[in-house]
Order: C-alpha cells, then sequence, then structure tokens
C-alpha cells in the first residue's frame, strides 16, 4: 500500500473499494460479536434460532456484506502485483526483499504485539511452545489450543497473504505466459475445485444428506481459493472481463449476493449447528468478482478530490491489523444498550472510528508507518 500522491500513478477508484472493503471486515467482525450464533463455550447449540425474525434477517444481510470486504483485498493484489512483476532473478529477488521479507516483518510485530494483548488485557495464560507455533504459523495437532485464532480471528489472513508473496512468481507466469483459452480453462478448473464442490457440500447439508465431495487434488501452494482471487485480479488487469457488459455484471451481482444471502439464512434457519458462509463460497466469489470489474470500469474525473480518499486508503492495512484489539476494549468498557441492531452499529462505528484515529496518529511516526503499516 504505496503511498502516492501523483493521480495517474493510482487508480482512485479502488482507493475508494479499499476504504470500502475495510469497513465490511469490521462489519463482519461487528455480527459476530453482537450475534453470537454459538454459546460462550463454541459448542454447537445454535443461538440463531433464539434471535426475533427481523433480527435474524438483518445479521445474515450484514453477514453477508461483510464477507465481500477480504475478497477484494486479494484481488487487488493481484491487480496492481502479478502484472508488473518481471520474471528476472534480479526483480524477483527484489520483490521478495521489498515486498515479501518487508511485509513478514510487519505481521511478524503484530502477532508480538497480539500475544501481549492477548496475555496482559485478556489475562490468557499459555505455554511458551503456544507462542513460538503461534509467531511461526505452525498449528500442532490434535486440537492444540491456538489462543490467538480464537480472539484475533483476522489473523488467518497473515500465513495465506504471505503464502500467496511466496507463490507470486508462479502466478505471474500463469497470467503472462499462457494463452486466454488456457488462464480460462484453469480457472475454470479451479473454482469447481475450491467453490464449486465447498457449496455443493452446504447444500447437502441443507437437504439433510449425508454426502461430502472432496478431491485429493492439492494446489495448496498458490493459496486455494484465495490464490483464484488474486489470479482473477490479475486477469480484470488484463482485461479478462471486457466482453461482458455491465448490465450482466450488475445482474450477477444482485442474483450472487441475494443466493449468498439466501443459504447463509436458510441452513441456519434449518440445522442444529450454526453456519457462517465462507470465502470459497461460488456466490461470494461471482458477487465480488462482478463489482470488482464494475468498479474497475469507473473512470472519475480528475478533478475529483482524492486526497482524503487516498489517506483512508493507505490506512486499510493497519485498519485490518488493529481493529479487533480495538472491538475487544469496546465490548468490555462501552455501555451497550438492549437493542441488537443498535449495538452493531454502534460497535461498528466505534470500532472504524477508533481503528482509522490510531493508524493515522501512529502513521505519523515514520518508523512505524514503515514498519507496522508496511509503508514507505
Amino acid at each position: 500500500m504505496k503511498k502516492v500522491s501523483v493521480r495517474n500513478m493510482r487508480k482512485l477508484e479502488f482507493d475508494y473499494l479499499r476504504i470500502v472493503a475495510i469497513i465490511l471486515v469490521v462489519v463482519c467482525h461487528s455480527v459476530a460479536v453482537i450475534y453470537p450464533y454459538l454459546d460462550s463455550t463454541g459448542s454447537v447449540i445454535q443461538h440463531f434460532a433464539m434471535l426475533s425474525n427481523s433480527d435474524k434477517v438483518f445479521s445474515s444481510l450484514m453477514f453477508v456484506m461483510g464477507r465481500l470486504g477480504v475478497p477484494f483485498f486479494f484481488m487487488l493484489s493481484g491487480y496492481f502485483i502479478i502484472n508488473k512483476l518481471k520474471l528476472t532473478e534480479d526483480e524477483i529477488i527484489v520483490f521478495y526483499k521489498q515486498r515479501f521479507f518487508r511485509l513478514l516483518i510487519t505481521f511478524e510485530l503484530w502477532m508480538v504485539f497480539y500475544e501481549i494483548f492477548v496475555r496482559v488485557f485478556l489475562k490468557l495464560r499459555v505455554g511458551l511452545l503456544q507462542i513460538l507455533f503461534e509467531l511461526l504459523f505452525i498449528s500442532k495437532t490434535p486440537n492444540y489450543p491456538n489462543v490467538l485464532n480464537n480472539t484475533m480471528w483476522q489473523i488467518w489472513f497473515i500465513p495465506t497473504i504471505l503464502g500467496i508473496y511466496l507463490s507470486m512468481p508462479l502466478l505471474v507466469v500463469f497470467i503472462k505466459d499462457l494463452s486466454v483459452k488456457v488462464q480460462s480453462g484453469l480457472i475454470f478448473v479451479a473454482v469447481t475445485i475450491d467453490f464449486i464442490i465447498p457449496m455443493l457440500n452446504a447444500l447437502f447439508k441443507i437437504l439433510s444428506k449425508n454426502v461430502n465431495i472432496s478431491t485429493g487434488i492439492d494446489h495448496g501452494f498458490i493459496g486455494t481459493s484465495f490464490g483464484v482471487y488474486v489470479l482473477i485480479g490479475g486477469l480484470i488487469k488484463q482485461g479478462w472481463l471486457t466482453r461482458v457488459s455491465s448490465r450482466i455484471l450488475r445482474i450477477i451481482s444482485v442474483v450472487g449476493f441475494g443466493s449468498a444471502l439466501g443459504m447463509q439464512y436458510i441452513i441456519n434457519q434449518l440445522m442444529t449447528n450454526a453456519y457462517f458462509i465462507w470465502y470459497d463460497n461460488f456466490f461470494i466469489l461471482i458477487t465480488t468478482v462482478a463489482i470488482f470489474e464494475l468498479v474497475n470500469r469507473i473512470k472519475l474525473k480528475k478533478k475529483t478530490n482524492f486526497k482524503g480518499v487516498t489517506l483512508l486508503s493507505n490506512l486499510s492495512l493497519g485498519v485490518y491489523l488493529i481493529h479487533r484489539p480495538v472491538q475487544i476494549i469496546i465490548q468490555k468498557y462501552l455501555f451497550l444498550t438492549n437493542y441488537s441492531v443498535i449495538n452493531f452499529f454502534i460497535n461498528l462505528l466505534v470500532t472504524c472510528f477508533i481503528s482509522f484515529l490510531l493508524v493515522y496518529l501512529l502513521s505519523r511516526i515514520r518508523i512505524l508507518d514503515q514498519y507496522l503499516f508496511y509503508n514507505k
């Protein structure tokens, strides 16, 4: 998220999208805070059935809206990085030095902060071995307690994006060296494996069918469903969807979102355990891809005042990393009402305001801006 002040060196339309995307991430987590579908022990006792009809619809709507945020960030990575990276030894070495290792330092600093936060503020105590595992992104099975994953819900993104950056040269080969037909064919296969099959398994649960489809094909080294988002971002940069009319894209975005919302609501209404629609849902994919391409087609006038938008856009990674600790503090000290909808908006607005403000103030300190927020 490099700071650039010249209009033609960045795409202002995507600055708006980054701001919307990070707010949607907070929306998703605010729903999880105000409408806990599971009880405090994490058991399968479903609280969704205990909600009023209006809260069921509202929480489902906000949760699905919130799920749209993260795919935009992955597609933006593909859009801006893949087509710029040249497959020479020097370029790849520079990429890993300036991108991957700097990002690794940033994320490790935040992981250390999270470790301190959960132990000092939340009074959680675990052994040194678990701390080491969490800092190295290692999972021990079976059922090794992972304190950070249970409290810092956003940290799954950290090893995922690091893995994608490691495999970025492979993604560049996909975009630059393969024909459009081969690209489309491979994307179709990846979408089938990473999106359609998981969605079918969820639908089988609705129908009470004891069926679970899986495939032995493993392409985790390019990020699975998240890698697909990155690749699609790079393909959109190359004009992959230019032949699709804007009208069709708008229809796809509406139908896709409505279908995702229907799945989220109906499965929670019918099942005995909670269902949280994930980013590997086919309807989330087509909705976000259609919206991303529509935003890509927007051409804002140069006279548009973009300095404030650019500033907020540059804060988005920091807000992603800091918003969950802020949210936990708000849960403990902020007065809430007896109305869930009001509590949701209080949590959302206060979390966004404090997070943006903290990141802005800290980013004024150059060394923090560089190492905590990945800005040059």
